[in-house]
């Protein structure tokens, strides 16, 4: 909690006890001091980004005049008890400190490894790539790339999870995205449990396991914080990519702002393929779910809208980021984590978007080694009854909230938007090394940090009601085992560890069904399906 919330509080206690006490000496100017002292906090408040004092700023200025009034009104007033004022009171002090409690500020649970953590950030230029997302014909590609590993500093400088730059650049676009620009700002207040610019933990022998990251869309590099120091605390690297014009606004180190594509705010509408999603997504059977995800895709690749054209741009990106990295091409400053790296077999993560990237890198990369998809739709559409060539966890938001929050009806057979995706229909169940787990509770952007800094209705409403302790942990429990089994071939009992560790909230997804289905097709009609199939997935991207 921020010092301004405490001392809103404290004012408050104050206040509404002298004024329950009639009798309590000095009342009046007790009255009064802690009116001024609400007043003022609330305000220094409100201008260090604490939106949600804005209510205790209105209350604070009602509770000066009260002050006011009680100090210059003539004596012999009564000396009972002023329950039904003390519970008008009591109430606006209840509005007052209901946001401010509603969106706590705290430091980040600290990580589960045994090192400390590290950060830095650096920018990457492809010139071979101009104008791309609509930046300007002499622009050249800008990416701004977050780093987090393991640390060995003894003194460390932890980072905000925004900058003040940040908060009124990067943070107030995602807000004005979801219609309310200051709904993130007040996170530069929150304390990261990263290092800034500490020395990489010393080495020997093989080089650390690395992970490429990707942001959803409109989010950012740092929507994961907890996730990426989980990882680095137990000795990974992890490089996460803001892919520029489709992010938040994104801040670049030397203080450069690129702003998000305002073209996002106005994409063109999808009425003319939501009869198609809705038949995909809720259809009642298999067919019917199939055939509406592929005319949805057919309507969508040939619309080539903005959103379509990203597709080419994350997964150029991503290899961009993975090559120059490899070949060693970074800022002097990252020279020593870039060697510590292990860039020939990588892990891939992305949530959303990016975790749709995640499985299109690993169809064409022979270096991903695993990957890991957050809740993303397979917008590549390349995976569609393909096989995955490497471990894959496709992790998952309660589909039976997605259904409902979407008005949509949940259909009797099927699961999820991806029951089509990185597994061939004929041997969907059958592949160990793919694995599909629902997280129960979760809204999508529950995967993310963003459960630690929501209480109460608007935290469910918003990003879903898996109770705190499980939300993050279960995420970074899940994606770490994972990431253990596969990238540095531990055995730690992936996934029955983390499912038994948050039972009941962790719960693995069958999808034999489909494989029945398939294989009690005739020949022919598979081939015409198949067929169809290919006709999306070779698609440009």
């Amino acid at each position: 909690m921020m010092i301004t919330d405490l001392a809103i509080s404290l004012a408050f206690a104050v206040f509404l006890t002298a004024w329950i006490i009639r009798k309590m000496p000095g009342r009046t100017w007790i009255l009064l001091g802690a009116a001024a002292a609400l007043l003022i906090a609330s305000i220094w408040a409100y201008l260090i980004s604490r939106w949600q004092a804005q209510i205790a700023i209105a209350v604070g200025i009602g509770f000066v005049l009260i002050a006011l009034f009680t100090a210059f009104k003539k004596s012999g007033s009564s000396s009972k008890t002023p329950y039904i004022s003390g519970v008008i009171l009591l109430l606006a002090a209840a509005a007052s400190m209901y946001p401010i409690l509603t969106f706590p500020v705290g430091q980040l649970p600290a990580p589960t490894g045994p090192h400390m953590v590290g950060t830095r950030s650096f920018e990457l230029v492809d010139t071979n790539r101009m104008n791309i997302q609509n930046a300007g014909e002499d622009a050249a590609r800008r990416l701004l790339v977050k780093v987090w590993y393991p640390a060995q500093d003894l003194a460390c400088q932890p980072v905000p999870y925004f900058t003040p730059q940040e908060a009124d650049t990067t943070a107030r676009s995602l807000g004005t995205f979801f219609g309310r620009p200051k709904f993130l700002t007040h996170l530069r207040h929150v304390q990261t449990r990263s290092c800034k610019d500490a020395s990489i933990l010393k080495q020997t022998g093989a080089p650390r396991p690395t992970i490429l990251y990707s942001h959803g869309y409109v989010m950012f590099a740092g929507q994961h914080v907890t996730l990426m120091e989980d990882l680095a605390s137990h000795g990974y690297i992890i490089y996460a990519i803001q892919h520029t014009r489709d992010s938040s606004t994104t801040v670049f180190p030397n203080g450069d702002v690129v702003d998000m594509d305002p073209r996002i705010f106005n994409a063109p509408d999808d009425a003319d393929i939501k009869d198609a999603l809705d038949l995909a997504y809720s259809g009642e059977t298999y067919d019917d779910r199939l055939e509406g995800l592929l005319s949805a895709s057919t309507q969508w690749l040939e619309d080539q809208g903005r959103f379509a054209q990203s597709r080419k741009i994350w997964v150029d990106d991503r290899l961009f980021v993975h090559n120059q990295l490899a070949e060693g091409k970074a800022p002097k400053s990252m020279s020593d984590i870039v060697r510590a790296s292990d860039f020939s077999k990588i892990g891939q993560m992305g949530m959303s978007y990016g975790g749709s990237t995640t499985g299109a890198i690993c169809l064409v990369d022979t270096r991903c080694a695993a990957a890991v998809n957050l809740d993303g739709f397979d917008y590549h559409l390349k995976a569609i009854n393909a096989d995955m060539p490497v471990p894959f966890l496709m992790l998952h938001a309660d589909t039976d909230m997605v259904y409902a929050s979407a008005n949509r009806p949940r259909p009797a057979i099927g699961h999820s938007f991806n029951d089509f995706a990185y597994e061939r229909f004929e041997g969907i169940g059958l592949n160990e090394n793919v694995t599909r787990i629902e997280l129960r509770g979760a809204f999508h952007l529950g995967m993310s940090d963003l459960p630690l800094f929501l209480r109460g209705p608007i935290r469910n409403a918003f990003v879903g009601s898996t109770p705190k302790r499980h939300f993050v942990q279960a995420q970074n429990r899940l994606v770490r085992d994972f990431f253990d089994t596969y990238l540095r071939l531990q055995d730690v009992d992936y996934p029955n560890a983390a499912i038994d560790a948050h039972k009941g909230w962790l719960n693995k997804i069958d999808n034999a069904a489909i494989r029945t289905w398939w294989l009690a097709k005739p020949e022919r009609e598979r081939h015409i399906l198949e067929q169809r199939i290919k006709s999306v997935t070779t698609a440009e991207n």
